[in-house]
């Protein structure tokens, strides 16, 4: 029996994660009933109707990829991007969380699949307690659709939701969000993952199942079909490996994000250190952003793009990096077309909404990182009637036609929607590693394009100032993509007892002195999970961190000893102190 560690955005799931382990499951089994339960407990983020990515270290030290990103209809086209809103059901996307986690039980699983479903079946079935991360998040659902400047509101009344009895099981009598620590319960959501449970994919993907959501997607003004449903299939990819500072570095290629963050660090790397907070490296940092994010323009599904491979090849060439590492300058900073040959104008996703990221280990040297996503909050705000899941809103990851002056032809246009194509994602999932092929980091994030800055500071607290876990992911954050060319800082908070320092007043001036255009935020709008390695002799520990921004994250590690004897260790908000 494996011992093991769970972090993510939700302790309960953690828990979950940790009873496979104890129930002779490996990491990827534990890992799947995560993902399951996080579903459940935070369809705001993730669930059955969205896609994600999979970054699998297998015990012999090699690595494997999986791209279940969702991907657009046969019928789709570039036309289909004007003027929609996040909420309309054009923006649907064919899901891939069924196949994905299929396939990789398939390949990599231990116990049965139907075992891996059954905590997060009697959770959905017997309720489980309303918290703070889902009260707020339906709370966002619940604002004025024709004044989007209004604060979130407790009732439904006069909300796009307002009539849309899927949603019954969130609300009282009088529409009112049912109030935190009250029980909810989805039981159409548990007789869906039961038939999954003991059906499989087919069916998600084929059936009655797969015909109620085509219909309402359909009867909403989306294109999804049956037959979108069922051609839908994953891709195994082979993972990317770049070098910081003599450190491996493990990620995923397009149309995940694991080439841009491989980038940006490989950039730091020929930049000198000051040290934790200092004022030259927070500027290094916001210079090395800002020269790597261009590189994301000609990306998109390699499935469509002649030469995809080597231009992300080119990214993590130790002497392209070098080379783009020469245009800092440690005085100042420059305009947006400093750093890129295009003039592109890219939208900047606002606070997390639609994203969970997951991280898991287990005793024989098995990790799998993954994240999951339905896009923006609740997706689409489609919930399938009579199975109650969340459908995506993915659609709004391809890039717009009109947002970029490149033509037709231009570098943004790889990200153009087609038939059967799968958006742009900046979900980089890593594993890093000393010379010795030793694990030293483990990670994932969400938040949109400020995933990747977030995944290269949790890298930098760890490696480059000796943070533990915790302190790499609590540690204030900041955001800049070239363009916008403003560098978002976030603000001191605290988070249930834990407290974000923010940045210093004199480090925001000084930053300005130096030509950065300063954004204050309230926090970071990035979410992160990690891993941190440290070795005894002929042993392995875990310190965990779940992303303290998140007010119900947490992290379990499971010790089972050779004696037969079991121990556990629980960190809610990911407080792990090694």
């Amino acid at each position: 029996m494996p011992s093991g560690v769970i972090t993510c955005e939700q302790l309960r799931a953690s828990e979950i994660g940790r009873g496979i382990l104890a129930a002779g499951g490996n990491a990827v089994d534990a890992i799947i009933a995560t993902t399951l339960a996080v579903h459940t407990l935070s369809p705001y983020h993730s669930d059955l109707g969205g896609g994600g990515f999979a970054l699998i270290r297998k015990p012999d030290g090699t690595y494997d990829g999986l791209d279940f990103r969702q991907s657009a209809p046969l019928a789709a086209n570039a036309n289909k991007l004007k003027d929609f809103k996040q909420s309309d059901a054009v923006a649907v996307l064919v899901p891939g969380v069924v196949k994905g986690l299929e396939d990789l039980h398939k390949k990599y699983g231990k116990l049965p699949w139907k075992r891996l479903f059954k905590e997060c079946i009697a959770l959905a079935e017997d309720g489980f307690e309303m918290k703070q991360d889902l009260y707020r998040y339906t709370a966002n659902l619940c604002g004025d659709p024709n004044n989007q400047d209004t604060p979130d509101r407790t009732n439904r009344r006069g909300s796009d939701i307002e009539h849309d009895r899927s949603y019954d099981w969130l609300f009282d009598r009088t529409d009112e969000i049912l109030p935190p620590t009250s029980i909810v319960r989805r039981t159409e959501y548990a007789k869906t993952l039961r038939e999954i449970a003991d059906h499989g994919s087919a069916a998600f993907y084929e059936g009655p199942m797969a015909e109620a959501t085509v219909k309402v997607v359909q009867d909403r003004g989306g294109i999804l079909t049956m037959d979108d449903m069922a051609r839908y299939k994953t891709s195994w990819v082979k993972p990317m490996k770049g070098d910081y500072q003599g450190k491996a570095l493990w990620s995923l290629p397009a149309p995940a994000g694991g080439s841009i963050w491989i980038y940006a660090l490989q950039i730091l790397s020929h930049m000198e250190i000051s040290g934790h907070r200092s004022l030259n490296d927070y500027h290094r940092l916001i210079e090395a952003l800002k020269l790597a994010y261009p590189g994301r323009d000609g990306l998109g599904d390699p499935d469509f793009i002649e030469g995809l491979d080597e231009m992300q090849q080119k990214f993590i060439q130790a002497a392209y990096s070098k080379e783009r590492s020469s245009l800092l300058d440690e005085s100042k900073t420059s305009e947006a077309e400093y750093y890129q040959t295009s003039t592109i104008h890219r939208k900047r996703n606002g606070e997390d909404h639609g994203t969970s990221p997951l991280c898991a280990a287990d005793g024989s040297g098995l990790i799998v990182c993954l994240t999951s996503t339905v896009g923006q909050c609740y997706g689409s705000h489609i919930i399938v009637p009579g199975y109650g899941f969340v459908m995506n809103d993915t659609l709004s990851d391809f890039a717009i036609k009109g947002d970029c002056d490149c033509g037709e032809d231009g570098p943004c246009s790889a990200n153009y929607i087609g038939g059967g194509r799968r958006p742009l994602s900046s979900c980089c999932p890593y594993i890093v590693e000393d010379n010795n092929g030793r694990v030293l980091l483990a990670g994932a994030g969400a938040g949109g394009s400020t995933i990747i800055s977030g995944n290269v500071q949790v890298v930098k607290n760890v490696l480059n100032y000796g943070l533990s876990a915790f302190e790499a992911v609590r540690s204030s954050r900041l955001h800049n993509q070239a363009s916008p060319e403003s560098t978002k800082l976030e603000k001191a908070s605290n988070h249930q007892g834990v407290k974000i320092d923010g940045f210093a007043n004199d480090i925001v001036q000084a930053l300005r002195s130096r030509g950065h255009k300063i954004e204050m935020v309230p926090q970071s709008e990035s979410t992160v999970v990690a891993i941190k390695f440290t070795y005894d002799t002929g042993s392995v520990n875990w310190e965990p961190a779940a992303d303290t921004r998140k007010e119900n994250s947490g992290s379990v590690v499971f010790y089972h000893f050779s004696d037969g004897n079991e121990a556990e260790e629980t960190h809610p908000l990911g407080q792990a102190e090694g």
